[in-house]
Parts: structure tokens; sequence; C-alpha cells
């Protein structure tokens, strides 16, 4: 059995009894396709003659070309899943990856939490893209802000996976459909809020995909990424300093539900994830539950309810949000709240801002902490004066 045979059996067995997912088919492919060049200069083409060493050759050359760890762990585990498949099919003995030990990768935790203020700045941005006009460009937006929905499920979505007048995306064929046994590719369905509902209203049309291009085609994922980083170095967001990407918002919704109170139950529902502990399997949500989540979070953000919405805070002469604000933008609201208590009432973020410009420079705002934010106004001459002002 030839390497390039047993890649193609695989996938077949994969895709009808597994139910592997379109892109997960995609990049097992790119990284077998490696493996297999590497194979071909070592003069290896049976499954058979693939052993330890030629795995761990192959390994060390990954980290020697300059691919990251968690690159190499994820080669290691797509090749660890095909020669297991090869063992089953009794091609091979035994599995040489489960001799291979990597050094352990960092666990990374993903707690992308962007401020109120941060999403409307975001929310407010615009660029430009060649093929896309302004009006799918705000649908972008809101998506992403508002459903929770990966990079793929918002491209491949249809118009005839949309109710607006239910207020409901029904999501097909996702990243964990099969996995779930769900019929006829159905994975859930996302309650859509008021602002989301308003942005799709607007689009000129109503067959075909969701969101197109000027000519009638379907928004691609590299498109979408593309202009998804555009807006945020329109609006100079970043996280981990660099610009923020669709995924950020899904990690973001997440947060923002916990941190309203609502369950994992119901978050894991809404993202289209296993609950992960036994207890929450038992724990369910409703749509009406969830529409209540997002709704709340869309009021929040556009400020509905009778709550007066702040306008965009920016650096003098730039129209740009300060370097303070792009980096700290999650601890910004605890800061008003702070010093709402502080001055006895409403603050505004010109107050803000100007305590902060007060006691730093512009060139060093953006290491400013929340500590500094939070000082003693009794200790800070500057501070008394805001106070005063106010």
């Amino acid at each position: 059995m030839t390497f390039e045979e047993a890649i193609e059996a695989y996938f077949e067995v994969g895709v009808v009894l597994r139910g592997m997912a379109a892109g997960t088919v995609e990049a097992y492919r790119c990284d077998f396709r490696d493996f297999s060049r590497f194979l071909e200069s070592q003069g290896v083409g049976e499954v058979r003659e693939i052993t330890t060493a030629v795995v761990n050759t192959y390994l060390v050359g990954l980290r020697k070309r300059g691919l990251s760890l968690s690159t190499v762990h994820r080669r290691k585990n797509a090749l660890s899943s095909l020669l297991g498949f090869c063992v089953q099919q009794g091609w091979v003995d035994n599995n040489p990856l489960r001799k291979v030990i990597l050094q352990t990768k960092p666990r990374t935790v993903r707690n992308v939490v962007l401020s109120d203020m941060a999403v409307r700045t975001f929310l407010q941005s615009d660029v430009t893209y060649r093929s896309v006009d302004g009006l799918t460009v705000t649908a972008i937006k809101m998506l992403l802000v508002f459903t929770g929905l990966r990079c793929s499920e918002i491209v491949s979505a249809d118009w005839a996976h949309v109710n607006l007048n239910s207020g409901l995306l029904t999501v097909f064929n996702s990243k964990n459909t099969a996995r779930k046994g769900l019929p006829e590719g159905k994975d859930r369905d996302i309650p859509l809020c008021q602002t989301v509902i308003q942005a799709l209203n607007a689009l000129p049309y109503r067959q075909g995909p969701l969101l197109q291009t000027r000519g009638g085609l379907r928004l691609g994922v590299d498109a979408l990424r593309e202009i998804v980083a555009r807006l945020s170095q329109a609006s100079r967001l970043e996280y981990d300093h660099r610009p923020l990407t669709p995924h950020c918002f899904r990690h973001n919704l997440a947060s923002q539900l916990v941190s309203r109170g609502y369950s994992e139950a119901d978050v894991a529902t809404l993202l289209g994830h296993k609950p992960g502990t036994v207890t929450q399997a038992y724990i369910h949500s409703t749509i009406e539950r969830l529409r209540e989540a997002v709704q709340g979070y869309d009021d929040a953000i556009t400020a509905k309810g009778g709550t007066e919405d702040r306008a965009v805070l920016t650096s003098p002469g730039t129209g740009h949000p300060p370097s303070t604000f792009v980096r700290h933008m999650n601890v910004y609201d605890d800061a008003m709240r702070y010093w709402s208590v502080v001055a006895g009432g409403p603050v505004d973020d010109l107050f803000l801002l100007g305590f902060i410009l007060g006691r730093r420079s512009a060139a060093s705002t953006g290491r400013l902490c929340f500590q500094e934010v939070c000082t003693n106004p009794a200790e800070d001459p500057h501070m008394m004066r805001m106070l005063q002002v106010k």
C-alpha cells in the first residue's frame, strides 16, 4: 500500500463514516502533501517503510524551517491519525507516531475581551474593498460582533438559511455537524438581534449567498479576513499586537455573555460547541434564552433602552483612539465606572482622557495600566483639578 493510496482510503472512510468537515479534509490534505514530498526525497513510497526515525527526521525539519511548535504538533496529530487508520486496516503492524515525543506546547488561554467602546469603535469604522460594497461590509461587522459565527459559517451562509421575520439564521454543515449526528446537515439556529436584522435588510439582494461580491459571487474566507484586518487597522484596534481577526469576535461574544450571567450551556449552544462537563450536558438552552442574550448585548453596544451612547474617544487631531485604549480596551469601562463613583456622578470620555494625558505623555500612554488610572484623587493634584472642573 503506497502512501498516496492510504491517503485516499483514509479520506473516503473519514468523510463517509466519520463525517469529516470540509475544512478538516483540506487542512489534512495540505499536511499530507508536505509529508509526501518529504517521503519522496527520502526514497520512501510504501506505508510500511515509514518508521519512527523517518517521522522524527521530518518533524525536526519542520522546526528548522521555522514552523511553530503548534504547527508541528498539528502535523504530528494528522499523520498519527492517518497511520493509526493504516494499522486498523492491517497495512502496517504499528503506528510509528506513538513513539514520537515532542516538546509540550505552551498552553495559551484565548481570552479576547473587548470593551463596549472598542466594539463601538470597530462598528463605526469603515473601509473600501475592491469587490465588496459598503452595505456588505456593514453586514459583515454586525454578523461578527453579534452572532458568534465562525468565519467559514459566515461565508457559507445562504439567504435560504435566513428568516428575517423570525430573526433566525440556521447554520448547516459546520465544523462539528457530523459529529453531532444532526439530520440534513443542520447544525444549530442562531438568533439575530435587531441590529443584524437591519443590516441584512439593507442588502440589495435576497437570493444566493448571504454575503456577495459586487459581481454576485460568494464572498471568500480570505476576503472576509482581509476586510476585518483593514477594519481593525482603520479603528486602530489590535489583539496581542496584531490586527483583530474574525475569530476574536467569536471569543469576545462568549466572554461577554458569560460576564452577563449566561451559562456555559447557553454559550456552547450559541457557538456550536459541546458542553465541557457531564453536568452541563443536562443543562439545555432555549432559542428564546439565546435571543435574550444576544439582544441584551446588542442593546448594550448600541445604547438602546434609554442609555445614552458615549462618544467615540479619539486622540487629538487623529480621529483615532489613543494607544492606551487600543491595547487596554478591556479595562476602559471598569475605569469609567470607578471614576463615576469617585466623582459622584457621570464621567465622560474626555474627562478620563484628560486625566490620563495629564499624567502621562502621549508616547507612554500605551503602557498605562488600570491601577495607574485608579489612583487616589486626594493624592493627585491634577485629578483634583479635573474633579473641580466637573
